[in-house]
């Protein structure tokens, strides 16, 4: 060729083929297999063989390229592995080499340039492999290789030490120089947000993967958002309403398009829906302590009104109301949902009657006896008696079931009583219990011998002189009248007592000291 311009520069072609396994465009002449079972232990057509493209969408759409059977450690495999090829790689006029590669496992790539293995040059991929199961460009940066050497050594699968055991199959095609050092791209093929999980009317920012792709124009998807598609690239979406929604991001290069697609991709959490009305009794008993409640959500918050009614309890979906043991009336329990959105609004209140006491009580026609029979007429003082089952308990395991009982205690002692009154309409129960209320002592000294216990009647002082040889253990002292009158109530701790009784009116008294096992009752004349 004369060229007449002396100012004129020939150019290369902005890509030189090495390889493309579908037009048999620069075939490769393979002499060798390394690293697949040792070096060259298979034959070359056991270990690379031209197949239908398994994956023929995005960047390679070719119909047919180059299996890599890459074995591993159970057939005797080591760590490079690939071929030896016839070929010289014009390294004056390109600065890359660009191959496609469609591997199921991430481990680096290498070439090497070599002359009778006397001279070499060696280079990694420049960028890293990032996807599996996909056809990706990988690159190799060639700008280092001084000499253009006649042997050419290409292996997908570089992986120091080999951890693979099984074989698995590689795939490459389109070996080509270049000097472009970006990796080919159909075009964006990821992209991402700032919040996947986010409330009603909230806003998320789209991100598209943009790093070493090309991209000529974009089309955003967003069933649910505001606006409902983009083509900007950085798109940013309201969700009004709450659900799970999808995106689809379709991004063109030249002429190609890539496809995105994430289902359910955008959560969006709706403020707490109204809870139904809380579930429980609703009439509770004077007498009751705490009563348990249920919602159907999570996440509850609950009210009781009015305050003085109680205290609340909760976790989650249940509720404890703790009764204030002195209220009677109506109340409201109603529950509201809360999540990180916020809080929702309260159920429907449920109504909850807390019901009055019967305020059982009754009187005894005597409390005191010195004398037997010891016999009692119970007085029932209990309103509306009508509307009550009653039941007696006289405190030495003896019971009744009349309104107005009439009882003989057999033997000496001191006994509480308690009447419960159960209602016939609602069956809640209220009790009344006095403790000590009926006192029979016996016929006096005789029957209370104490051993260690003097005390005699000052008549100049006019007053008990109590006398104990041990100290008493906090023993309980009452004086009585002997018509049940209580005069004197006191704790003895002392060996010897004086006990004053000037106002009392002279007569018959009656003087009981309880000890921790014993009782001691005796007569005394007072002037």
């Amino acid at each position: 060729m004369i060229i007449n311009d002396i100012w004129a520069i020939i150019l290369p072609p902005v890509e030189e083929m090495i390889a493309d396994f579908e037009s048999g465009a620069g075939n490769l002449d393979i002499i060798a297999v390394i690293g697949s079972g040792a070096w060259n232990n298979y034959p070359i057509d056991e270990t690379f063989m031209t197949i239908d493209n398994p994956n023929p969408n995005g960047i390679n759409t070719s119909s047919t390229v180059m299996k890599f059977l890459r074995r591993g450690l159970n057939d005797g495999g080591e760590p490079h592995a690939g071929f030896v090829a016839n070929e010289t790689l014009n390294v004056s006029d390109y600065g890359f080499l660009h191959v496609m590669v469609w591997k199921p496992k991430i481990s680096p790539l290498k070439i090497t340039t070599h002359d009778d293995f006397q001279y070499t040059y060696d280079a990694f991929n420049k960028n890293p492999q990032q996807h599996t199961h996909t056809w990706v460009d990988v690159v190799f940066d060639l700008r280092g290789f001084e000499n253009e050497l006649w042997l050419f050594d290409f292996m997908p699968d570089y992986e120091e030490p080999l951890t693979s055991n099984e074989l698995v199959e590689i795939y490459f095609d389109n070996l080509r120089l270049s000097n472009d050092s970006v990796p080919y791209t159909i075009s964006i093929n990821n992209f991402m947000a700032n919040e996947t999980s986010i409330c009603e009317n909230a806003s998320v920012n789209f991100i598209p993967d943009t790093l070493s792709v090309n991209y000529d124009s974009v089309l955003w998807s967003f069933p649910g958002g505001i606006p409902a598609s983009s083509s900007e690239l950085f798109p940013t979406v309201e969700y009004a309403i709450a659900g799970n929604f999808d995106v689809t991001l379709t991004a063109w290069h030249n002429g190609l398009f890539n496809v995105i697609h994430k289902t359910g991709y955008i959560d969006v959490i709706p403020v707490p829906e109204i809870p139904a009305m809380p579930a429980g009794p609703e009439i509770i008993c004077f007498s009751e302590f705490a009563t348990e409640y249920y919602t159907n959500s999570e996440m509850a918050i609950w009210e009781l009104l009015p305050d003085e009614a109680g205290n609340i309890n909760y976790y989650d979906s249940a509720c404890q109301i703790i009764w204030d043991q002195n209220f009677s009336g109506e109340v409201s329990l109603k529950v509201k949902i809360y999540n990180g959105c916020g809080e929702g609004e309260y159920s429907d209140p449920l109504y909850i009657q807390k019901l009055p006491s019967s305020n059982p009580d009754f009187s005894a026609s005597q409390t005191l006896f010195v004398n037997q029979p010891y016999t009692v007429q119970f007085a029932n003082l209990t309103p509306n008696q009508e509307n009550f089952d009653f039941f007696w308990d006289f405190g030495n395991g003896d019971t009744s079931t009349e309104t107005q009982p009439e009882y003989t205690y057999p033997e000496n002692g001191e006994y509480p009583i308690t009447l419960a009154a159960t209602n016939k309409t609602t069956l809640c129960t209220d009790t009344l219990m006095k403790e000590n209320y009926i006192f029979c002592s016996g016929t006096g000294i005789a029957n209370n011998h104490f051993n260690g216990f003097k005390y005699y009647v000052d008549v100049t002082d006019r007053s008990l002189c109590l006398a104990f040889e041990n100290p008493p253990d906090n023993f309980t002292f009452r004086l009585c009248s002997l018509n049940g009158t209580i005069n004197r109530i006191l704790v003895l701790t002392q060996k010897a007592t004086i006990i004053p009784f000037n106002e009392l009116t002279p007569g018959v008294y009656l003087f009981v000291i309880n000890t921790n096992d014993k009782q001691i009752t005796r007569k005394i004349l007072i002037k």
